[in-house]
């Protein structure tokens, strides 16, 4: 998953209601209802726990995963031809 505000505290938001909604915590409506309550009260200057930090303590990679054989970053990384950027074909 991944967000993508200019605000650090609106990702942290995003990613904890997230969270909550894959861990059955909350509904969709409910996710909703939280994060337009907290996003708002965040840019009103009110301290909101969610947006503070990440509300859950992140996996390490290959723990229990269904992909515990995959390395987390392939080996591989595509490059880009500098030389053909802006060309036309």
């Amino acid at each position: 998953m991944a967000v993508t505000c200019d605000v650090e505290a609106i990702n942290f938001l995003a990613v904890n209601l997230a969270h909550d909604l894959v861990k059955g915590r909350i509904n969709v409506d409910e996710a909703r209802r939280e994060y337009t309550e907290m996003a708002a009260g965040h840019l009103m200057g009110r301290p909101q726990p969610y947006t503070s930090g990440l509300a859950f303590a992140p996996v390490d990679a290959g723990a229990g995963t269904a992909d515990e054989d995959e390395p987390v970053a392939p080996h591989h990384v595509p490059t880009v031809d500098t030389r053909r950027m802006g060309r036309r074909k």
